[in-house]
């Protein structure tokens, strides 16, 4: 059960009651947060409200340009306190609660109102007449004596149920709750993985942007923006990215040393040039952001920047598009010149064939995202077509040798017909290959046999 963690005393949201989840909460003006706020003076992404392993709630700012304050001070990253005030922007977020859970606590609703005496009701009077004596008998009767009989009746009444309740069995205390685990995979407050990145390029003819976004929740999702390719692309992971494969990357960006890089790297832009890599990683309670603008990038920022690149190329199955169009072009373009001369080169060596047909398909994989298509494009498909017949032929041709020497049991013709197969297709997961590599063991155990 959650209470109001936060309540917002200033601020076009002033009133709005917030509950902090247990993964936690990032605040700002984009609607890719959990919460959104409209003061214009927040930052995008300006401050994130966790829980530490203890389980209180503390702060910490994003690299905000107009900071995050605590108490009217400047903070980083701070534990809470009921009481404390947070103040972002125009914004003031009191604190009301500070820990994950709450006991529930008795309500004043819940107390009887029986046992809530009145004030000013009047008093039992003090004597009781039941009219089970005469009328000389009560002029007899002493003072009091009414009441002592309501006494004494109430007394045994009371020891009778006294003795009910003490000899009814009793029934036994309900079990308690099951410890429940959390569900396997769900990742705890220590282990959890949030990035932020975005690289700009920009120059008088174009603005390319790439942004890749991992949430609390494991959900990856990519934005890319390129105006002089005409590319402008949103994917974004159905189900949440499997945890062995976010602990990896977790583990590969702690080994960095991303957390102890500066908070900016700043040069001189060049030739009308703009380029800005924007790099903020959560780990468990730490967050660390990094810009660099118009200079080098450290070698660990870029180590970092790599591992975050490759892992959203291979989750979302997207090729190179973290580059720009003019780059991809220029790339393709050189795949299809290494293909063609090993296609030129054939003859020479069994694998050539086999090699030029991966350069081809490289072309093609590169020029997905781009449009139009280039010229590069086109040759590509058409001599991958014409590598793979040729390839298909010349197959044929060595396994019907193959298959013809097995016939007439001259072992060592076929297995050097297979060797060549072998060597025409060397991708082990090709069912050519896998067909002719059970013919040649087979053949080889029988030679020696011989």
């Amino acid at each position: 059960m959650y209470r109001v963690h936060v309540i917002v005393e200033e601020g076009p949201d002033r009133g709005k009651e917030i509950n902090i989840p247990e993964e936690g909460a990032r605040f700002g003006r984009s609607s890719k947060n959990d919460v959104v706020l409209a003061d214009p003076l927040l930052s995008r992404f300006h401050c994130r409200f966790s829980f530490q392993d203890d389980g209180r709630l503390c702060i910490t700012d994003l690299g905000s340009s107009n900071e995050t304050l605590l108490n009217d001070v400047a903070t980083q990253s701070a534990a809470l306190s009921p009481g404390d005030r947070v103040v972002i922007g125009d914004t003031c977020l009191k604190i009301l609660h500070n820990g994950v859970a709450e006991t529930p606590v008795a309500d004043a609703k819940s107390v009887p109102i029986a046992a809530i005496p009145s004030a000013g009701a009047p008093s039992p009077p003090t004597n009781v007449d039941l009219d089970f004596s005469s009328a000389t008998d009560r002029q007899r009767a002493p003072a009091g004596g009414g009441q002592r009989f309501f006494l004494w009746g109430f007394a045994t009444v009371a020891i009778v149920l006294m003795v009910v309740l003490v000899l009814r069995p009793q029934k036994p205390p309900p079990p308690a709750p099951p410890i429940v685990p959390p569900p396997v995979g769900q990742p705890t407050r220590s282990d959890r993985l949030e990035i932020e990145y975005e690289k700009v390029s920009a120059s008088p003819d174009n603005i390319f942007r790439y942004a890749m976004l991992l949430d609390a929740k494991g959900i990856l999702s990519i934005d890319l923006n390129d105006l002089e390719g005409g590319r402008h692309i949103h994917k974004e992971s159905k189900q949440p990215i499997e945890r062995d494969v976010l602990d990896s990357l977790r583990r590969d960006l702690e080994g960095t040393g991303f957390f102890e890089l500066q908070d900016r790297y700043a040069g001189l832009p060049r030739d009308s040039m703009h380029d800005t890599w924007d790099l903020s990683i959560t780990i468990g309670s730490r967050v660390h952001r990094t810009t660099v603008a118009n200079r080098l990038e450290p070698e660990i920022f870029k180590n970092a920047r790599d591992f975050i690149e490759e892992f959203g190329k291979n989750e979302l199955a997207l090729p190179a598009i973290a580059l720009p169009t003019a780059r991809l072009i220029e790339l393709a373009e050189e795949a299809v010149q290494r293909g063609q001369k090993l296609y030129n080169e054939r003859t020479v060596r069994h694998g050539n064939l086999f090699r030029a047909i991966k350069h081809f398909r490289e072309t093609e994989f590169l020029l997905e995202t781009v449009e139009p298509k280039p010229e590069s494009y086109r040759l590509a498909l058409a001599a991958r077509a014409e590598c793979e017949r040729e390839l298909q032929t010349k197959y044929e041709h060595f396994l019907f040798l193959a298959e013809k020497a097995i016939s007439l049991r001259d072992w060592e013709v076929s297995a050097a017909n297979l060797r060549i197969i072998q060597e025409l297709i060397p991708e082990r997961t090709d069912s050519r290959y896998k067909k002719t590599y059970a013919k040649l063991i087979d053949v080889e155990r029988r030679l020696m046999d011989e």
